[in-house]
């Protein structure tokens, strides 16, 4: 049990209590403090999220107040992280932190493999060194001065200074250093609030320490994705239906962000795939775990505080708020608030394109739809199209339908048009016709209107006959397409309303012309390889300089440059005569090396190595090859063998010389 253990301070990290306790403690070994708090000398000092905690607890001195929730809450950076977990993580982040495992915290967030990082070296505010001084027997680190993001002081506004205490010490990872041991006296550098870099990282670390200090209920991750996209729809970065303005939303933020703040965190936005702003918001995304630092970047360009999106969040509500009118004219409820059920389920493209479409469902069955938003208290009771119209409204209609009462004034009853009227009727399978003198003088007149509208109909068609016989006799000779081309309109026409009588009246189908004749393809492939080959011995055996046989080599002696380039597929033994008879380097370089030694055998000459290798003008790197190496200097000892060691003249000049 531990015989003795300091009170936190607040804010303080539980790091840096057992710094201060191994101060206190004088221990010759500093990786004994860990074996005495926690158990084991192999349990790392981590500083954000330690774990092994129910042991820690236990063993504390009798009468302590401290309990494993209350260290978790108020002296590590769980709280920081909780908020944008999904529902199931928070519980097993807390049970990885009591247990005596391995430390797998950051494993199990999901953010340890994220490419944020966190800061290199423990960080202290000048201004709160001096309030510590002051008010305790010594100074401790702070949560909030730890936090990847937070480079100012929220209290203070001024900036962290960094200790020469690394965060993540790999080469002594068991050690506690207390902040008395490694911070020094430095001036606070106050931050310019007319600066808009400054205003943003303040505004950054007040959000972080108002999440330090916020217990929940935590949203979950989807519900907190809703809010992100309400506040971009109500600022204009999104359509209602789930879409996103993603060009405009990433255009807007990289403009109100620094440059060089995105860079310093480690949060520049890719010209390619999804960037993380979207990933904040999109569905597909929602659920996996983001640092905490790219959600207070977003609510940042939002213009919320952390405050506001997780306790004061406001929906933005085209439609108003509930209840809603119904507007079943049938109904004993008419036109009185009874609706509680409103969904915004679609968008409507038309009238300025892409506002909202509200739902709105009565408990009477009538369910109507209405495009938004609302902007006036008469729009809530406006209609934009009826969806499902209810027992109620059908019973009433069943009721007017059989009364002696005119259509209009039973569609006027309905608050629908006489069509709208017309059309209910039917699917409720009314008779069509109405004993009322209306409805019988209506009928006569529909009668004869119907009489001489078929026989409208019937001059019209013989007027389009005709014009489709001149427009024939007019293009006489000429194909379908080029008729038709000439009378689009009256040949559509006749196509969809009398189609049999157009193809009669058509000229024939041509035949089309026969297909182009085959090339032999076998028979150019076999010509072809023989010219490839015949041409890549003309090549080698050229006189003067060698030439190396390649494919432009053989091209320019061939020609067929498209045949042999890019039809491969059906040339088989043409590309199979160009691998053989093409040359590597190597091989060609070897040929180099046969000339020049018949070059200065024929004149009987026995040059030095460098004068040889000039002289068949072999490359450096080629000439360093195993190959290549052997074979100038067996050329250059056969030649040595025949006009003696060291000779640099022919065999007439020596014996001139020796005269």
């Amino acid at each position: 049990m531990i015989s003795c253990f300091p009170d936190l301070y607040p804010d303080e990290l539980l790091y840096s209590a057992c710094a201060r306790y191994g101060d206190r403690m004088r221990y010759p070994n500093r990786a004994d403090v860990a074996k005495e708090l926690f158990g084991s000398r192999t349990n790392v000092a981590t500083v954000e999220l330690p774990n092994k905690l129910d042991y820690f607890v236990k063993n504390l001195p009798p009468g302590h107040l401290y309990t494993t929730d209350i260290l978790i809450d108020r002296h590590t950076l769980y709280p920081l992280y909780a908020p944008f977990l999904s529902t199931e993580v928070p519980q097993r982040m807390r049970g990885e932190m009591s247990g005596s495992g391995h430390n797998r915290v950051l494993t199990h967030l999901g953010v340890s493999t994220d490419v944020i990082g966190r800061p290199e070296h423990l960080r202290f505010c000048p201004s709160c060194v001096h309030e510590d001084r002051e008010s305790y027997p010594e100074i401790y680190w702070h949560r909030i001065h730890q936090i990847l993001g937070v480079e100012v002081c929220p209290t203070h506004a001024v900036f962290l200074e960094a200790s020469n205490v690394r965060l993540a010490d790999r080469s002594n990872p068991y050690t506690f250093t207390s902040a008395e041991q490694s911070v020094k006296d430095t001036p606070p550098r106050p931050l310019n609030l007319d600066d808009k870099r400054h205003n943003i990282l303040l505004k950054l670390a007040r959000d972080a320490a108002w999440l330090l200090n916020w217990r929940g209920p935590y949203p979950g991750l989807t519900r907190l994705r809703d809010r992100y996209f309400d506040l971009l729809l109500q600022q204009g970065y999104a359509f209602y239906g789930g879409r996103l303005r993603t060009r405009k939303l990433l255009e807007d933020f990289l403009s109100f962000f620094p440059l060089d703040i995105l860079e310093q965190f480690r949060c520049i936005i890719k010209g390619r795939g999804v960037s993380w702003p979207q990933r904040l918001v999109i569905k597909l995304y929602a659920e996996a775990s983001r640092h905490p630092l790219r959600h207070l970047l977003l609510m940042t360009f939002l213009e919320r505080t952390a405050e506001q999106v997780f306790t004061a969040f406001q929906e933005a509500k085209p439609f108003g708020t509930g209840p809603w009118p119904c507007l079943n004219s049938a109904a004993d409820h008419f036109k009185q608030s009874v609706i509680t059920d409103c969904r915004i389920a679609g968008v409507c493209y038309r009238k300025g394109g892409h506002r909202p479409q509200g739902t709105f469902v009565c408990s009477c069955g009538f369910v109507y739809v209405r495009v938004g938003p609302d902007l006036s208290v008469e729009d809530r009771f406006r209609i934009t199209r009826i969806a499902s119209y209810g027992c109620i409204w059908d019973d009433k209609l069943r009721e007017l339908w059989h009364s002696p009462i005119a259509l209009e004034e039973v569609g006027r009853r309905q608050n629908v048009s006489r069509c709208a009227i017309k059309w209910q009727a039917r699917r409720l399978s009314l008779p069509t016709a109405r004993d009322t003198p209306v409805e019988a003088n209506e009928a006569i007149w529909i009668k004869a209107s119907k009489a001489i509208e078929l026989n409208t109909a019937e001059r019209d068609l013989e007027a389009r006959r005709r014009r489709w016989i001149d427009h024939l006799n007019a293009n006489a000779g000429a194909s379908r397409s080029k008729i038709t081309k000439g009378c689009e309109s009256l040949c559509n026409w006749l196509k969809i309303h009398d189609r049999e009588w157009r193809e009669a009246h058509l000229p024939p189908k041509r035949t089309p012309p026969p297909p182009h004749k085959q090339l032999d393809y076998a028979g150019l492939d076999k010509k072809l390889s023989e010219d490839i080959q015949d041409a890549a011995r003309r090549i080698q055996d050229r006189s003067g300089h060698p030439v190396r046989v390649t494919i432009a080599s053989i091209i320019r002696e061939v020609g067929r440059e498209s045949w042999i380039s890019r039809r491969n597929e059906k040339f088989p033994l043409t590309a199979r005569a160009i691998a053989e008879g093409t040359e590597s380097m190597e091989a060609f370089t070897l040929r180099r090396v046969h000339w020049t030694e018949r070059h200065y055998s024929r004149q009987g000459v026995c040059p030095k190595k460098y004068r040889f290798i000039d002289a068949g003008h072999i490359s450096t790197r080629t000439s360093k090859t195993l190959l290549v190496r052997v074979a100038i200097d067996a050329a250059l000892e056969r030649l040595k063998l025949r006009f003696g060691l060291g000779c640099m003249y022919s065999i007439s000049e020596q014996a001139t010389r020796v005269a």
